[in-house]
């Protein structure tokens, strides 16, 4: 019965076949499909733009309204500012308080911005007016990241002023970009003064 040519290709051709579906199937147990090739990432990839730097050595905790409690309510207002869009579209305003204990907070309320994460909150000199770079935030005092699109308070580092910063950048790190800006108003620019 093997003699004949056709029987031969059937009985060859179930061969092959049942040995390519037994392959596929044992050949998990010695084969792995895990590619291990490794792709460079941004830490060891060259960049064009510098990173940003910070005055302290690591942001500062950022303090829940629970934390302050009613301490915003007695506190000295000392600068406002109003956020203006400067690369996404957002809003918000930022209030600086002198706590009784010293201590001044920044406060940003009603914040509303394209939130993504690691969207810093600095303070620096740069003119919110200008065209903003990393260049122009060197120098600035990292508070923190803004931690979603909320209300919340930033402490200021010991020994640090509000009056040595004039505004406040919402900055994301990866993109190297501002977000918004807000020009710090020390109260007694915002009130009218009496006349005589």
């Amino acid at each position: 019965m093997l003699k004949r040519p056709e029987v031969r290709l059937a009985v060859l051709g179930a061969a092959l076949l049942g040995s390519s579906l037994a392959w596929y199937l044992i050949s998990p147990l010695f084969t792995s499909r895990q590619a291990y090739v490794t792709f460079p990432t941004l830490a060891v990839m060259a960049s064009a733009t510098p990173r940003l730097p910070t005055a302290t050595l690591a942001p500062t905790e950022t303090i829940t309204v629970e934390t302050v409690g009613s301490a915003l309510a007695e506190a000295q207002l000392l600068a406002v500012g109003d956020f203006v869009a400067l690369n996404y579209v957002g809003s918000g305003s930022a209030e600086v308080y002198a706590l009784e204990s010293g201590e001044q907070v920044l406060s940003l309320e009603g914040i509303e911005v394209e939130y993504r994460t690691d969207l810093h909150v600095l303070l620096t000199n740069a003119d919110p007016a200008e065209e903003f770079t990393a260049a122009h935030v060197e120098g600035s005092l990292d508070l923190g990241l803004l931690d979603g699109v909320s209300d919340q308070q930033f402490e200021l580092p010991e020994g640090v002023m509000f009056s040595d910063y004039r505004t406040i950048v919402i900055w994301c790190n990866p993109e190297q970009v501002p977000y918004m800006a807000a020009e710090l108003r020390t109260v007694a620019e915002e009130q009218p003064t009496p006349e005589s």
